[in-house]
């Protein structure tokens, strides 16, 4: 909040802000004023990094009976320490440097009476700062606003594996083989946030931030496993055994216990086999169950200030979406917020925290594969697969955005539901604060088509010369059936289909190359999807964006096998992102990368000595 005697401000500027707040009513001596202070903290910083890492290992063989075995130990250490600098801002200082006042003298100063933060800044005299405008503030403001701040992080990984491997008996098909091992894996990380970011003491037990941030503790923590394992390959028929209707056939299978101590034992284990009734025809499938279990930073990382805009479905642009509009609608009336509401915070960012959770558990997949490879003698060169791929996963681990919890929150069947409890609203129904952390609440399911199709094809079986080269061709597709993941009590949110996850995608290469020049073209087919696959069509004037294909192209050359240059053409033909097209979503970005960027060149060579 500011004074309309702000003595920086200009009679013309004073004028106009005292002029409007009289037509609203206002009181026309203070005003309040928002801006993106990236003139007087940019948000760069300075990490300085120091890795350790030994790698070593023993190896060897013995026999027993008439069998030979291998076995080997390798052993891994690791340890990075990274310290980082930044420039922030002390926010009792800058609420002293902006209460800028006139000294009777023509002089602007610092209102006094002021008191400095207990955290020392860059230069200790206040000095006024005049934030009406883009670099406005002199050097001696930034001096008495911004302080050095430091962090420390320390991570180690030690690992050690051993195994033992060879023949166990004979089958028609060969020597069954197998692998027996045992791993034992440490990883710690230790984070000091330093005195700035730790706050300071308030002497009842609480600390305040020195700046925007909450307080941040510092944070230490490790995990162990210990992991046995075992493989077995059964090869029951080869090609020499002259089976009918039986070229090769095979099972193998794996397993691997292992105890976590931070989220205890789990079995993960996978069997599959391969049949194969002719050479150049084989069926192949798979059963797999797998984990994950929480990354050293999931179950953490220390509580920190996150500040995050939403689409909040009670919001009068989003209440009519989502996969149930009827029961969003009547949970936002069920909060007490009104009709027609509009929300702050899909606009403007909310201030709230996140961190780690010490209480995750594993996530769980379960999955198979079913499919072929067809390679026919008749066709030397070519090859085509496919595959049938199902994948289930739950107590899946998600970082929730604020999005992500009200979404949850109104969206349930049961209202209200535990994610109501990790946001507030004011007595305007707006959104004023909100904590998130990573959370087993996630399932996920995915169903799809993978297909390629690769052909080498030497131009001298056409009749030309040996050195004439060859043509190399690649194809590769994917059709998704299904793709989905649940968040908690939340309904179904479909991704399949959207901008970022059109159901076909192909990606062809068509390459000629020879001993001293390739040419290669490259064809990037997605397929027809939508704006918003969760919402009905009727929300979107245009809800649909239609197929869209993208073409390189490159140019190789090499001289005396040791010169090499290349010229290459992204988006070839100047493709524009397709219509209607949001520009919100990271995912659909990366994949439109080229067409935002419009056609452009790169040329690249290189040496050998």
């Amino acid at each position: 909040m500011f004074s309309t005697a702000n003595p920086y401000l200009s009679a013309a500027d004073r004028a106009t802000i005292i002029s409007n707040l009289a037509a609203a009513g206002a009181d026309t001596s203070q005003f309040y004023l928002t801006r993106a202070n990236t003139d007087l903290a940019t948000g760069s910083f300075r990490t300085s990094s120091d890795l350790l890492r030994f790698v070593g290992g023993l190896e060897g063989d013995f026999e027993a009976g008439e069998r030979k075995f291998n076995w080997e130990v390798n052993a891994t250490y690791g340890r990075s320490i990274s310290s980082t600098t930044s420039r922030e801002v002390v926010i009792q200082n800058y609420f002293n440097a902006l209460d800028a006042v006139s000294d009777g003298n023509g002089n602007i100063v610092c209102r006094p009476g002021y008191t400095s933060a207990a955290y020392a800044t860059i230069s200790s005299t206040c000095a006024p700062l005049n934030v009406f405008g883009t670099n406005r503030a002199s050097q001696a403001a930034r001096d008495y606003i911004t302080a050095l701040a430091t962090t420390r992080q320390i991570n180690k990984q030690f690992d050690i594996i051993a195994d033992i491997k060879g023949d166990m008996f004979k089958l028609p098909g060969g020597f069954a083989k197998f692998v027996l091992g045992y791993e034992h894996r440490y990883e710690s990380a230790r984070f000091d946030p330093g005195a700035f970011f730790y706050g300071q003491d308030n002497g009842d037990g609480t600390r305040s931030g020195y700046g925007s941030s909450v307080p941040i503790d510092p944070v230490a923590g490790s995990y162990y496993t210990n992991e046995g394992f075992g493989e077995l390959d059964l090869p029951l028929v080869g090609p020499d055994n002259d089976v009918p209707a039986v070229y090769r056939l095979d099972f193998n299978g794996a397993a691997r216990y292992v105890k976590n101590s931070m989220t205890g034992g789990f079995w993960s284990y996978t069997g599959g086999g391969t049949y194969a009734p002719v050479k150049g025809l084989t069926v192949r499938g798979n059963y797999t169950r797998s984990f994950r279990a929480p990354a050293i930073t999931e179950l953490f990382a220390p509580i920190g200030s996150v500040f995050q805009t939403a689409d909040d479905p009670c919001d009068s642009r989003y209440i009519g979406q989502g996969p149930n509009p009827a029961r969003r609608a009547a949970n936002c009336a069920a909060a007490g917020v009104p009709a027609d509401f509009t929300s702050n915070v899909v606009d403007y960012t909310a201030k709230g925290t996140s961190q780690g959770n010490r209480n995750l558990r594993n996530e769980i997949a379960n999955s198979w594969t079913v499919g072929g490879v067809l390679a026919p003698d008749a066709l030397p060169g070519f090859s085509l697969t496919a595959d049938y791929v199902s994948v289930d996963i739950k107590q899946g681990i998600e970082n929730l955005s604020l999005t992500d919890v009200m979404a949850a929150c109104y969206d349930a069947a049961s209202y209200p539901s535990t994610y109501c409890n990790l946001f507030t609203r004011d007595g305007n129904s707006q959104v004023t604060s909100f904590a998130t952390s990573y959370y087993n609440l996630a399932i996920e399911k995915f169903r799809g088509l993978q297909m390629n199709g690769r052909l080498e094809l030497p131009l001298s079986r056409l009749g030309m010369s040996s050195d004439s080269g060859a043509l190399m061709i690649n194809v590769n597709y994917l059709h998704t059936f299904k793709h989905f993941y649940q968040v908690g009590t939340g309904d179904l949110q479909k991704t399949v289909g959207s901008v970022a996850e059109p159901a076909d995608n192909f990606t062809a290469t068509f390459d000629y190359a020879n001993k001293s020049f390739d040419w290669l073209w490259q064809f990037m087919y997605y397929g027809p999807s939508k704006i918003a696959v969760n919402s009905p069509d009727t929300q979107y004037e245009y809800p649909r964006v239609s197929p869209y294909l993208l073409v390189n192209s490159s140019l190789g050359f090499t001289v005396d096998k040791k010169f090499d240059l290349r010229f290459m053409v992204n988006n070839v033909f100047n493709r524009t992102v397709p219509y209607p097209y949001a520009f919100g979503s990271t995912s659909s970005q990366n994949r439109y990368y080229d067409a935002i960027m419009g056609r452009y060149f790169r040329v690249s060579a290189g040496v050998k000595f």
